[in-house]
């Protein structure tokens, strides 16, 4: 069957309207589809098949070297938009049913180390907007465990609540958690938002989010950052420093500090909007892996 792109925009409407899949979920499935849909065309094979499916599989393995998590989505993906193909009676049959997911490595979480992060937590000399913007999300993610949605989606009124003492958080499946904030937090917090109120930029707004978007919207509003625009100033400040940093990362990072010091587990999955103990459970293991590290790196009977 020929391949055309409207095909994609029905699909993602369906997910929108019928659905109601998140906006997260829809900026995934438009993203995955267009690379597919720019490699058809690319190989010039306007058809849609069973074998175009199977090439740009082993062209996002060998050549793309996408992740087992990548993968795995870009198969999700399409065996879902070519089943929607065939309930609109598009297509025949789902030319993706026999392409198989490949086992998710079991490695665990890795965790920033403390004085590293410590280091660009006390750096004040930070002068591009970036960079300072950057240092202030990282302690946000540091202090609280917040995933990237959860943190972009934050609001003014999620913080000045609970008087700058904890966040409204809204969480997988749309549950709302109190996440409680320590000292340094609270006090980032609130310069950041007096900075934004005297940016001449947004002026007269009424601001919404906590970490508003630089340019306005179509309809004139500041929407909130990107979760791409995070991940890239993220990355941008750890370079600076010689380390590989992402907000899943800092997640990391912050439920190991709190199960190295002994934190209750049940806190810690509260916290980070665990529905299952068992997932907060693996930060034991990252603990007891850190201990034992130092033992051998620390203790004179340890050393060879």
């Amino acid at each position: 069957m020929k391949f055309e792109q409207d095909y994609i925009q029905d699909f993602i409407k369906t997910l929108q309207f019928q659905e109601f899949k998140s906006a997260n979920t829809l900026e995934s499935y438009t993203r995955d589809l267009d690379a597919f849909y720019g490699f058809c065309k690319a190989t010039n094979d306007e058809k849609l098949s069973e074998k175009i499916v199977f090439e740009y599989l082993n062209y996002i393995v060998t050549k793309k070297h996408f992740s087992a998590r990548s993968q795995s989505r870009t198969i999700s993906c399409l065996k879902k938009f070519c089943n929607f193909l065939v309930q609109k009676n598009i297509a025949d049959l789902n030319y993706a049913t026999n392409l198989e997911l490949p086992k998710k490595p079991k490695d665990l979480p890795k965790a920033i180390n403390h004085e590293v992060l410590q280091k660009i937590i006390n750096d004040n000399s930070l002068a591009e907007y970036s960079e300072k913007l950057a240092r202030t999300i990282l302690i946000v993610f540091y202090a609280t465990g917040l995933r990237i949605s959860e943190l972009i989606n934050l609001t003014v009124s999620d913080l000045e609540e609970n008087q700058a003492k904890a966040l409204k958080v809204k969480g997988k499946g749309g549950k709302f958690r109190l996440v409680p904030l320590g000292t340094i937090a609270t006090e980032v917090l609130t310069n950041h938002l007096n900075e934004i109120k005297k940016d001449e930029r947004y002026a007269n707004s009424d601001l919404h989010f906590i970490f508003p978007s630089i340019k306005k919207s179509k309809d004139g509003k500041y929407k909130n950052v990107t979760r791409q625009y995070v991940y890239t100033i993220i990355h941008k400040l750890g370079l600076k420093y010689g380390i590989e940093i992402s907000p899943h990362k800092l997640r990391h990072s912050f439920a190991t500090e709190l199960v190295k010091n002994n934190a209750d587990l049940r806190t810690v999955q509260l916290m980070l909007g665990h529905s299952d103990l068992a997932t907060t459970q693996i930060y034991t293991k990252i603990a007891d892996e850190q201990a034992y590290n130092a033992l051998l790196a620390n203790h004179p009977l340890a050393k060879k």
